[in-house]
C-alpha cells in the first residue's frame, strides 16, 4: 500500500511539474512575441504533440507492464529494441504526414517553426520515461523534468524578447519535451 501511496504521489507530481511549466510560458510568450505568433506555434505545436501520441501509442502502458513483471534482462532490452524498430517505422509514417499538413496549412510560410517543433516528434521515439515508472525511479524522472523545463525557462528569459524572437519560443517548447526524451535514453 505504501508503494502505490508512492507511486501515486510521484507520477502527480511529475505530471503537474510536466504541466505547469508549459502553462508559465503561455502569457510570458504572448506578451513577448504577440499572440498572432503564439497562436502560430500553438499550431504546429498541436500537430508535433498529436505525432508524438502516434509514436508513443501504448508504449507507455504495455512497457511498464512488461518491464515490471519481468525479471529478466534479456526479456528488457528485446522489448526496448523491437519498441524503438517500431516507433522509427511510425515515426517514417508520422514524419510523411506531419510535413504534409505542415505544408498544406494556412501557415505554410512558418518553415522554421515546424521544422523546430519536428524536433519533439523525432526526440519522441527515445522516449523511455515509461522505462524509469516500471522500474520505480520517480526521484530520476522528477529531478529530469523539473531541471529540463527549468533550463527552458532560463533559455525563455535569456532569448525572448519581442515579436522577432518567435524561433526561441518554439525552441524553449522543444527543450522541454525533448531534452527529457534525450537524457531518458
Amino acid at each position: 500500500m505504501i508503494a502505490l501511496k508512492k507511486s501515486i504521489i510521484s507520477l502527480t507530481s511529475l505530471k503537474a511539474i510536466d504541466f505547469l511549466f508549459p502553462l508559465v510560458i503561455i502569457p510570458l510568450a504572448i506578451k513577448s512575441i504577440g499572440i498572432e505568433s503564439y497562436g502560430v506555434i500553438s499550431f504546429f505545436q498541436t500537430i508535433a504533440m498529436l505525432s508524438v501520441s502516434v509514436i508513443d501509442f501504448g508504449f507507455n502502458v504495455v512497457g511498464i507492464q512488461k518491464i515490471s513483471r519481468n525479471k529478466f534482462r534479456s526479456i528488457e532490452d528485446k522489448y526496448i529494441s523491437t519498441s524503438i524498430l517500431i516507433k522509427l517505422f511510425l515515426l517514417v509514417i508520422v514524419t510523411c504526414a506531419y510535413f504534409i499538413v505542415c505544408v498544406f496549412s494556412a501557415y505554410k510560410d512558418s518553415t522554421i517553426v515546424y521544422a523546430t517543433l519536428y524536433i519533439m516528434v523525432f526526440f519522441s521515439v527515445f522516449n523511455f520515461q515509461w522505462y524509469y515508472q516500471a522500474k520505480y525511479k520517480y526521484k530520476f524522472l522528477i529531478f529530469t523534468s523539473i531541471v529540463c523545463r527549468a533550463l527552458a525557462l532560463l533559455y525563455f528569459f535569456l532569448t525572448v524578447d519581442d515579436e522577432k524572437d518567435m524561433i526561441n519560443v518554439a525552441l524553449t517548447i522543444v527543450m522541454m519535451f525533448a531534452l527529457p526524451s534525450i537524457i531518458h535514453t
